[in-house]
């Protein structure tokens, strides 16, 4: 037990004391010295990704949560249409914009 317990310290300290070096080096987003490191700034955003990301967290979220209609979750194409066409009829009290991006994911992944 004494084993694991040092162990665990020792880990926890490396952890520790090695975030602040990794954050000083200037590798992380936003060192703003123009060399090397990734900057955010200059990352161009794919509205499609995006759209298709939140299509896929509302169908998650909303759709096929555990206490949802469809708790197994969408995992054919079939199920898909069925989903896609109680979205349209309202059946899961979406927004318009999570409606769209439901739909859009749907599209997508599936085909419907």
């Amino acid at each position: 037990m004494r084993k694991i317990l040092n162990g665990a310290v020792i880990g926890f300290t490396l952890i520790v004391c090695s975030a602040p070096a990794v954050q000083a080096s200037g590798s992380g987003s936003g060192s703003g010295s123009g060399s090397g490191g990734y900057s955010g700034a200059s990352q161009t955003r794919d509205p499609y990704a995006e759209a298709y990301s939140r299509g896929k967290s509302v169908i998650s979220k909303r759709v096929a949560c555990k206490k949802c209609m469809y708790s197994s979750g969408v995992r054919d194409t079939v199920t898909a249409k069925e989903v896609s066409s109680k979205i349209l009829a309202g059946a899961f009290n979406l927004s318009k914009s999570q409606r769209d991006d439901a739909l859009f994911y749907l599209s997508r992944r599936y085909g419907v």
